[in-house]
């Protein structure tokens, strides 16, 4: 498919296609996955056609961006492309011969990936033929909107200069101003609409935090846009009565257009009542939404402390026992048996913390599959001196992970376990993020280790890390691309993908 798209399209021909595929929600979502960014600029405020075809200039400047994007419009164009590829040579061709209709509806981005997505070389054959057609057909419609404009200048021309329609022109005159005025109310309620959809793609991160613990919130998100799309829809409707009202006022009587006018008002009028109820009812959930988010960011100060007040007491205790050792003499008892030291060093001191919940539904979501342990453990190392490599796990009642622990055992990993917290409301509680931060210092105290690498996207280690960094250990993030917190990637010295090269087949 790449080379197809090297050899029939352009970046602008690319952009089509985006433009007609991908929503602006989700194309502005997609962007800043792919970190593609304007400086100085909320990536919200760039209108979605100059979105559209940055996308494809980055696209055509680089493979990894260009095979995302071919995934997400064979996703999203899966049924123009079947329906052309079940579709005769012959068929195919008498529906890309009337390229305006097309055009009309907005199915040229569409259509043009569906030509491109079938397996017949005489189907590709025919997109060079069908884009110049398109063409040809934007310049007609260009040429036709200018002669229309001409005939209006021309017809309002000759109104002005007959004495007889005087008073018929000035009727017009002021309806023109009416329209304008009406015109520009609408334009101010859809940049009103647009300003809430913009804010409302803002809160996007905080509602998918949400969607976990409320799923009416999704239902009443759907319906917020069902709401607002059928107001826009009645704002086009509306606008295009009114050009089919300036068509008609050369021939349309005076009372006609007084009727059609106060007509007209009272839609108005009904629409913004209606945005107006609509905008109250959102500001209310916009500012319910709100609320929840700083409860969230309370909670995660709350954890901040916590960890805080856990450094500052491990670094306390550390103090009074160097102290009680200098005063009585005293030795170190280790609890546990030493680790058997290996026959020859094999350089720093690393230590492996595996975050195994977040990791699991990780490559679940991006793979399908699971990681292999072994591939990873075996990658980590390189020529460094392993002290220990620890899995962390959350163990639910009703399902048996005893073949998993064994497996990660017999590999080398040591396994901590904790169970599931069922919670009274029917929600569910556990992760090991306090217990991997406590483990970790604990261990670079004990076992004077010189590198961490901590396998996880959670940006919740980000204070974990700058702890670390400023007692001068190395720190090494490993994850998966699309979901690997920013921060994350920004504190640590170094961060590493995980590919499809270290994923086993889920049995």
């Amino acid at each position: 498919m790449y080379q197809k798209i090297r050899q029939y399209l352009n970046e602008e021909y690319l952009g089509w296609v985006i433009l007609d595929s991908i929503p602006q929600a989700r194309l502005v979502s997609l962007m800043s996955r792919l970190n593609i960014e304007y400086i100085g600029v909320r990536i919200t405020s760039v209108p979605q056609q100059d979105l559209a075809y940055d996308l494809a200039q980055e696209a055509f400047a680089h493979r990894e961006i260009m095979d995302v994007l071919i995934k997400i419009l064979d996703e999203i164009n899966s049924q123009e492309a079947e329906r052309i590829s079940r579709m005769p040579e012959d068929e195919v061709k008498a529906w890309i011969s009337e390229p305006g209709n097309v055009y009309l509806h907005r199915k040229i981005g569409k259509t043009i990936w569906g030509l491109l997505s079938d397996s017949r070389q005489s189907i590709n054959g025919l997109i060079p033929g069908f884009l110049k057609a398109v063409e040809e057909a934007m310049e007609m419609e260009e040429h036709f909107h200018r002669q229309m404009v001409k005939e209006a200048e021309k017809i309002d021309s000759i109104l002005s200069s007959k004495k007889g329609l005087k008073k018929i022109a000035q009727s017009i005159s002021i309806f023109k101003k009416e329209i304008a005025r009406e015109k520009k109310v609408s334009s101010d309620l859809m940049q009103e609409n647009k300003r809430l959809r913009q804010k409302n793609i803002q809160q996007q991160n905080l509602i998918q935090q949400l969607r976990k613990s409320n799923g009416e919130l999704t239902h009443q998100k759907g319906i917020w846009h069902n709401q607002i799309a059928r107001q826009e829809t009645e704002i086009g409707n509306l606008n295009r009565k009114i050009k089919e009202l300036k068509n008609q006022l050369a021939v349309g009587p005076k009372i006609r257009l007084k009727s059609e006018i106060r007509r007209l008002q009272k839609e108005n009028e009904k629409l913004n009542y209606a945005l107006q109820k609509e905008r109250r009812e959102n500001s209310a959930k916009i500012s319910d939404l709100e609320k929840e988010l700083l409860q969230l960011k309370l909670d995660s100060q709350e954890l901040q402390q916590t960890n805080q007040q856990l450094s500052q007491q491990l670094e306390s205790q550390k103090q009074r026992f160097e102290e009680l050792q200098r005063e009585q003499g005293l030795v170190l008892v280790k609890k546990e048996p030493p680790m058997p030291k290996p026959a020859k060093e094999k350089g720093k001191r690393l230590g492996i913390f595996i975050d195994n919940q977040n990791v699991y539904y990780s490559a679940k979501t991006h793979y399908g599959k699971k990681l292999d342990f072994r591939k990873l453990l075996e990658t980590l190392i390189k020529d460094r001196h392993l002290v220990k490599a620890i899995c962390y796990i959350v163990q639910q009642p009703e399902v048996s992970q005893e073949r998993f622990i064994n497996m990660l055992k017999s590999n080398g990993y040591a396994v901590r376990i904790r169970e599931l917290i069922r919670r009274a409301d029917g929600s569910a509680k556990g992760n090991w993020d306090i217990g991997i931060a406590s483990d970790v210092i604990t261990m670079v105290d004990k076992n004077s280790l010189d590198i961490v690498s901590l396998v996880t996207c959670d940006g919740d280690f980000v204070d974990l890390i700058k702890l670390l960094s400023a007692r001068g250990i190395r720190t090494e993030i490993i994850g998966f691309p699309m979901n690997m917190a920013m921060d994350l990637k920004k504190e640590a010295d170094e961060y590493y993908f995980i590919g499809e090269d270290l994923m086993v087949a889920d049995k």
